[in-house]
């Protein structure tokens, strides 16, 4: 994996109200931030006007441009599909770039009997049909490997969320 990078290009996928966006900006990267929700996006627009945001899905989005930092947190969950989804992100990569996407893990060790006392039902991630896929580290690992993807180092995480740093 390569090292921490400062500048280049960064794609925020679904930026929601531009928070990652602004700091990337901050950072010296040229920063641009996507999300299918309209009101967020016009939301971030308001609070970083000096920040891109386009309303639009990854799919809508890739336009033959690469960016050097795509940034995912959250959404991969969501997807009514993930096969469009993760090839267009895929097309949106370089041989260099790093995607950092994050999801709840189904299968951390805070969630098994005898840590958890509830049910896992009960846990706050479970939440259709709002959330439609469900990802421990081997079965994100195996979708992304199907898609291309061939350097996947997962996080250590305290909270049920995979933190997983992804390359081509």
């Amino acid at each position: 994996m390569a090292g921490s990078r400062i500048g280049g290009s960064f794609l925020d996928v679904g930026c929601n109200a531009g928070f990652a966006v602004a700091a990337a900006h901050t950072l010296g990267f040229s920063a641009t931030g996507i999300d299918i929700d309209a009101a967020a996006i016009a939301e971030a627009q308001k609070n970083f006007p000096d920040a891109n945001f386009e309303c639009a899905g990854v799919e809508e989005f890739a336009r033959g441009e690469t960016y050097d930092f795509i940034y995912c947190s959250e959404v991969i969950e969501h997807l009514p599909s993930l096969e469009g989804f993760l090839t267009e992100v895929r097309s949106l990569m370089h041989k260099d770039s790093l995607l950092l996407l994050t999801t709840p893990d189904l299968g951390h060790p805070s969630l098994r009997w005898p840590m958890r006392r509830t049910p896992i039902i009960e846990w706050d991630s479970i939440r259709p049909p709002e959330h439609l896929f469900y990802f421990n580290k081997q079965n994100l690992k195996k979708i992304l490997n199907q898609h291309g993807f061939s350097r996947i180092k997962c996080a250590l995480n305290t909270k049920p969320t995979i933190r997983a740093l992804v390359q081509l």
